[in-house]
């Protein structure tokens, strides 16, 4: 009898647990379907040079993808946010307009004509494909006249790749402000045994939902011997860092306690933790500059990705550019973004090994912010210790700067 009954209940799943495993992982398609439109514009951006050999089939197929992935983007954030609001399709279409006749005119302009130095002449491919990534990345005038949005209540965005940061931006916010909410009950909470200081709430989704023997040995740092523990190693990683500071100080104890169950004193940090297959999404306090930390590691490069989304935008940025990137220290694509005080930065295609890295060094980060160094350390203590090593953390992922 007893038997039946289990298989029941693991054949029936809530419908809140189905609604947010499709949230998140769309979440995670909507990031990467970014990421392959700023691809796109970047290889455009490279064509437009003057040094290829164009013709319109190539420029409308571009044309044709990017919009299509922009378009890809807005559905998604719609399915996210729950959101019946239209906007953003019929600006789409107006912007399709608005590059078939630039496309158009320049091809009647003839087959070869002046550039905008006015020092070569280039054919009307190029010409026309630099014009259209002109309008598709415009900067839009901001201002006491500038159009505002039904939605966003500021200025409305004007270019195509406005439209997709808004959309990316509004699902990101969408997560971080409702995931709790929309979540069942967590699973398990881990604290600092010794102090309290912090408490990581653990939502299962997905694949690892059902093994709760491999995750008890996670969070209780066991040797993995269980069939579906390896899917749960980005959860260890950032446990092993959250016990063992990197500045030698001594590792800490964590306690795990079921079922939402509260023990003695309200921890000051709140982090909730959403662990799937091969993947964990991080939700941190608002005080932080980063929100949501996300983390894939897969032996499949093109699987991996490592995400983060904040507020307010820190003062590091202001050395950023926006738009993909690669440096020695991040030899693969990654992209950083901000707008209105908000940003986001993703990198995709690493090796397990660099992945794993990042992993543990948000936990290190952590773990020295929280560890408490005197019997009179007080809640805005705690507060002001994480908000530094999460700013380190960033200092040396966002930026580049070496993490051996």
């Amino acid at each position: 009898m007893g038997i039946w009954t289990r298989r029941d209940s693991s054949q029936r799943r809530p419908s809140s647990t189905i609604a947010i495993d499709r949230k998140v992982i769309r979440f995670r398609r909507l990031v990467e379907q970014h990421g392959e439109v700023l691809d796109l514009f970047a290889d455009l951006q490279e064509k437009q040079s003057g040094d290829y050999i164009l013709d319109s089939q190539y420029i409308e197929a571009g044309l044709d993808r990017v919009y299509e992935g922009v378009r890809r983007i807005l559905y998604d954030m719609r399915v996210i946010s729950d959101s019946d609001s239209g906007e953003g399709y019929d600006q789409l279409d107006r912007l399709r307009s608005v590059s078939e006749k630039i496309l158009r005119e320049a091809h009647q302009g003839g087959d070869r004509q002046e550039g905008s130095s006015g020092e070569e002449e280039l054919d009307w491919e190029t010409l026309a494909l630099q014009m259209l990534l002109k309008d598709l990345t415009r900067v839009p005038a901001y201002g006491p006249h500038a159009v505002t949005g039904t939605e966003t209540g500021v200025a409305a965005p004007e270019s195509l790749t406005e439209w997709a940061g808004w959309a990316h931006l509004k699902a990101a916010q969408w997560i971080t402000d409702n995931l709790p909410r929309v979540s069942p009950a967590p699973s398990m909470n881990v604290f600092d045994d010794g102090t309290r200081a912090f408490c990581v709430q653990v939502y299962l989704l997905g694949g690892v939902r059902e093994a709760e023997v491999a995750i008890r040995q996670c969070l209780a740092l066991e040797p993995a011997v269980h069939p579906g523990a390896t899917s749960l190693l980005p959860l260890r990683y950032f446990l092993e860092g959250l016990r063992s500071p990197s500045d030698g100080t001594e590792a800490r104890q964590l306690c795990l306690e079921d079922r939402g169950k509260k023990g003695a004193g309200e921890p000051e940090a709140q982090l909730q933790i959403y662990t799937g297959e091969d993947f964990l999404l991080l939700r941190l306090p608002s005080s932080l500059p980063v929100r949501l930390f996300w983390c894939s590691l897969s032996v499949e490069q093109s699987e991996n990705l490592i995400y983060l989304y904040g507020m307010p935008r820190p003062p590091l940025f202001e050395q950023l550019t926006s738009g993909p990137f690669s440096s020695e220290q991040e030899p693969f694509p990654a992209h950083r973004c901000g707008i209105s005080g908000r940003w986001m930065y993703w990198a995709s295609r690493f090796s397990w090994a660099q992945g794993e890295e990042r992993v543990r060094m948000l936990g290190h980060s952590l773990a020295e912010s929280t560890t408490v160094r005197g019997s009179g350390t007080t809640g805005e203590d705690v507060s002001r210790c994480l908000r530094a090593g999460i700013t380190n953390f960033l200092e040396q992922i966002v930026v580049g700067d070496p993490i051996a």
